[in-house]
């Protein structure tokens, strides 16, 4: 509950960069997801999906750098009066931004899903328009 106050009493600027980890955590999220569907798909090219796979590590890194910045610049982890009475001191108002943070990446990473699912047909069973055929499984037949 109070990770909640402090998430709606933030100015816009700390809102804005709490929308970035979870654009960056989506972007990467959707980059691992089509590595893993291009290595399932494509059994026999095992060197391929690990350099795939080996380009991931770089936005991996960038989005874990962005949220850790992010949760060290968050201004809901300066002492407040009151809070260090409650047991809510520096540190714990660090783990609180923390988590708030995590919770972001988290969001990042199921609307990756969400897109990833959308795209390939398995939610609605409806893609768009093909695009699973074109952009997630480019040597596969068209079904019938």
């Amino acid at each position: 509950m109070l990770a909640l106050r402090l998430t709606r009493s933030a100015r816009p600027a700390v809102q804005v960069r709490r929308l970035l980890v979870t654009a960056a955590s989506a972007g990467t999220g959707f980059l691992l997801l089509s590595t893993l569907g291009y290595a399932l798909g494509h059994p026999w090219a095992s060197a391929s999906a690990v350099l795939r796979l080996a380009w991931c590590a770089v936005p991996l890194a960038a989005t874990a750098y962005l949220a850790t910045a992010v949760a060290r610049t968050d201004p809901g982890t300066r002492p407040r009066p009151g809070l260090a009475a409650i047991g809510l001191g520096p540190a714990r108002l660090m783990a609180v931004s923390a988590t708030t943070t995590a919770l972001s990446s988290v969001l990042g990473s199921l609307l990756a899903l969400l897109v990833f699912l959308h795209l390939r047909g398995d939610l609605t069973g409806l893609p768009f328009d093909g695009v699973r055929w074109e952009f997630l499984a480019p040597d596969q037949p068209l079904p019938l």
